[in-house]
């Protein structure tokens, strides 16, 4: 079972990093068996250190479920940042894996 949020995050930053985070804990809460949540970032054009710091929330909390989670459609500029901050790797990785940000 996956859950696909209608629409693609504009942005991840100081004003949208608790929304996005609040409202994903509430659709997995709201979904027992979930699997995957995928988040569209197609249209991400900044990311600052609050939305890579809710990315990290809301990876540690869909790990911590076994649930696998998506940044599907990652624009080049989001995958150096998260190249560049050591974070690609735990971002992408399957729950399980090492969540280690320092490589």
């Amino acid at each position: 079972m996956a859950h696909r949020p209608p629409p693609p995050l504009r942005g991840l930053d100081h004003t949208t990093a608790d929304e996005l985070f609040t409202l994903a804990v509430r659709q997995i809460a709201a979904q027992p068996g979930l699997r995957d949540v995928h988040l569209n970032c197609a249209q991400v054009g900044a990311c600052d250190p609050m939305g890579l710091s809710g990315l990290l929330a809301l990876h540690r909390r869909t790990s911590a479920a076994g649930i696998q989670l998506h940044l599907d459609a990652r624009p080049p500029a989001l995958d150096r940042l998260l190249t560049v901050t050591g974070t690609l790797g735990p971002l992408t990785s399957p729950p399980g894996r090492s969540s280690s940000t320092t490589g």
